[in-house]
């Protein structure tokens, strides 16, 4: 329903149609350009390239493979406006995430300043780290921009930095962008050395908090904690990482546990089969691994 608008369709070597498909829209519409990279390094850098040919005074994200209501930049511009903020943000639905991923609290509305939106960032309330469902002021994003040697929690990292740059930020709960779970995707495939940078990424955004902001320490210890077992569970899983890699792999995340375990952080699980995992992991690599085969071997069977 907002019309003024500049479309920009990154493709970032796509291997079906979807290259062909996008020309085909910007032949119908003055309003659309197609961008084609040469080399697929990853999205960080497709949207990195999107940001450099933006002319617009703000700027919304969106992939290829969720969707968005057609009001919903014509309510993020409305609310910007209102609340004279320099970020504006949506509510999230979630589509086929099961029970582990609809946890986010978003049911009322926000006026914060960037400091206390990282807060909001950090706890995921009222808004999530999700890039989508956000209008941004374009000169704070070209100040940013995303780290090219993150491929996973970009989008955190992202946000986290620009939240430090802006003076307003507002939310509103409306369920405008919806965020569909889909198996193929880099964060839910089969382990890759790419998804261990999402590990980086939440160890710097720790070190920085340990210095400005010590209260929100224990919510990114416990992302800490959740995504090094998630990704032993994966490397385990995995049919591409065996014998001295998977080890290596599993000592890591192991001493990443022991590192950032708190009472604080264990808390502030909801769900105790992930911090079983957690305790299991803290105690031993080895003992991690035999408890998830045997428990995969059992739940195979029956």
């Amino acid at each position: 329903t907002y019309r003024h608008v500049e479309i920009i369709l990154v493709d970032d070597c796509s291997v079906d149609s979807s290259g062909y498909i996008c020309d085909e829209y910007a032949c119908k519409d003055d309003r659309i350009q197609v961008i084609h990279l040469e080399k697929n390094l990853g999205v960080s850098h497709a949207r990195n390239t999107g940001i450099r040919k933006a002319k617009g005074e703000w700027i919304t994200f969106i992939d290829g493979d969720d969707y968005a209501e057609t009001d919903m930049l014509e309510c993020l511009y409305n609310n910007l406006v209102a609340n004279q903020a320099d970020v504006s943000i949506c509510g999230i639905d979630r589509i086929g995430f099961g029970k582990y991923g609809d946890t986010w609290k978003d049911d009322f509305s926000c006026n914060v300043s960037g400091r206390q939106a990282v807060s909001c960032l950090i706890r995921r309330q009222p808004f999530s780290c999700y890039l989508g469902g956000k209008l941004f002021n374009c000169q704070a994003v070209k100040k940013c921009c995303f780290s090219e040697k993150i491929y996973c929690g970009e989008d955190l990292l992202f946000l986290y930095r620009l939240f430090y740059q802006v003076n307003r930020v507002s939310y509103i709960p409306d369920k405008l962008c919806h965020y569909i779970y889909r198996e193929s995707s880099v964060t839910h495939r089969e382990f890759q050395d790419r998804q261990y940078t999402e590990c980086l990424a939440y160890q710097f955004i720790y070190r920085e908090l340990k210095e400005n902001a010590s209260q929100l320490v224990p919510f990114m210890e416990q992302k800490i904690l959740d995504i090094n077992v998630r990704l032993a569970v994966k490397v385990i899983e995995s049919q591409n990482v065996r014998g001295r890699r998977q080890y290596k792999y599993l000592k890591k995340f192991h001493r990443n546990v022991r590192q950032y375990m708190s009472p604080k952080a264990m808390m502030l699980f909801k769900h105790k089969k992930i911090a079983a995992e957690v305790i299991l992991l803290y105690g031993s690599a080895e003992f991690f691994l035999f408890t998830v085969m045997l428990y995969k071997g059992i739940k195979g069977f029956f």
